[in-house]
């Protein structure tokens, strides 16, 4: 006895409500433009945002430098000019060895930030709602199957011990 075409035809319906659904659950939650990848571009706008500022320090402390060496400015120029080595016409150049000298660091260029992790594929989305899809197909031709035959005056039941007949095999040697 088959199963009547409105049962399938619920229970596709079903099954296909039950994919779309659950692939927008696990899109909504771990697509590129999900939940945890806007927390994800939240920390790294946070991340630019600050070495944008230490760039624009940066940018600001070379810039006075910068415009004071096109000023020329003789006490800049010749700072720089001593950390470098360069010594004028009546002085000499001593250096001791071991002692930290005055030089200034360079500034920081900035910092390179990467992507942590790459997004999760569209792939698996459609995966995981095919499977949801099957899975769901199957229990509800199951469970509405098994409500048409109920229905229709027929039971499924255990087979007790009195109803159920023993069979023993023996195998002779020929």
């Amino acid at each position: 006895m088959s199963l009547p075409y409105h049962i399938i035809a619920k229970s596709f319906a079903a099954a296909i409500g039950a994919a779309v659904i659950m692939s927008a659950t696990v899109a909504f939650i771990f697509g590129s433009k999900g939940v945890i990848s806007c927390n994800e571009m939240t920390l790294q706008i946070e991340k630019l945002q600050a070495n944008d500022e230490a760039l624009d320090r940066t940018y600001a402390q070379l810039s006075k430098i910068k415009n004071a060496l096109e000023r020329g400015d003789q006490d800049i120029i010749s700072m720089y000019a001593r950390e470098l080595g360069f010594v004028s016409k009546n002085e000499q150049l001593l250096r001791i060895v071991g002692l930290r000298g005055s030089r200034q660091q360079l500034p920081d260029a900035g910092q390179v930030i990467a992507i942590a992790r790459p997004y999760t594929q569209n792939a698996l989305f459609f995966a995981v709602g095919l499977f949801t899809g099957i899975v769901t197909f199957i229990l509800s031709l199951l469970f509405l199957g098994q409500k048409h035959f109920y229905n229709m005056g027929m039971q499924f039941t255990k087979p007790n011990r009195d109803t159920t007949r023993v069979y023993q095999f023996t195998h002779s040697a020929r």
